[in-house]
C-alpha cells in the first residue's frame, strides 16, 4: 500500500488551509480593535472565526446566510445587503451601482479591516473607494489588508 506505484507518499502533515488566507486571517485578529467589524471575503473571514477571540466579520460563510434562524435574527433585507458587500469584495457583483453601495456601507459599518484578494476584478475599485474612505492599504501576498485610520 505504500508503493510509489500507487501514488502514495509518506510525508510530514501539510496545512489544510491555504497558508496566505490564514496569515492575514491572523494578522486581523491581531490587529483589530476588539468587537471590531470586518469586511473579508470569505476564504479570510472564514478563518478569522476559528480564532478564539476574534473580531466581527459581515459573513462568515455564504451557506450560512441561508439558515432559518438566521434569516430571522437579521432579516432577508440584512442578509442581501451583507451578501451584496460580501459579492463586491470577491468579484462578483459588477454591476455598475454597487461601488457606490459599497462606499455608503462603509460609512455606515465602519469596519476596521478590509481584507480581499487583490486578484478579483473588482480590486482597484475597491482599492480608490477605500483610500476615499480614509483606510491605509498593504499587499499581504494575492490578498490586500486595509486599516481604518
Amino acid at each position: 500500500t505504500l508503493s510509489p506505484g500507487n501514488l502514495v507518499e509518506l510525508d510530514f502533515p501539510r496545512f489544510k488551509v491555504e497558508s496566505d488566507a490564514h496569515a492575514v486571517a491572523e494578522e486581523i485578529v491581531r490587529i483589530a480593535p476588539r468587537r471590531s467589524t470586518v469586511y473579508a471575503s470569505i476564504p479570510i473571514a472564514s478563518l478569522v472565526s476559528t480564532f478564539r477571540r476574534h473580531p466581527y466579520p459581515l459573513l462568515v460563510r455564504l451557506e450560512y446566510s441561508g439558515f432559518e434562524r438566521i434569516r430571522e435574527h437579521f432579516g432577508d433585507m440584512e442578509m442581501i445587503r451583507r451578501r451584496r458587500v460580501i459579492f463586491f469584495l470577491e468579484g462578483i457583483d459588477t454591476h455598475p451601482s454597487t461601488p457606490e453601495f459599497f462606499a455608503a456601507q462603509l460609512e455606515s459599518d465602519r469596519p476596521a479591516i478590509v481584507a480581499y484578494d487583490g486578484r478579483v476584478s473588482t480590486a482597484s475599485q475597491i482599492g480608490a473607494l477605500l483610500g476615499n474612505a480614509g483606510y491605509i492599504g498593504e499587499k499581504r501576498g494575492p490578498y490586500m489588508l486595509w486599516v481604518r485610520q
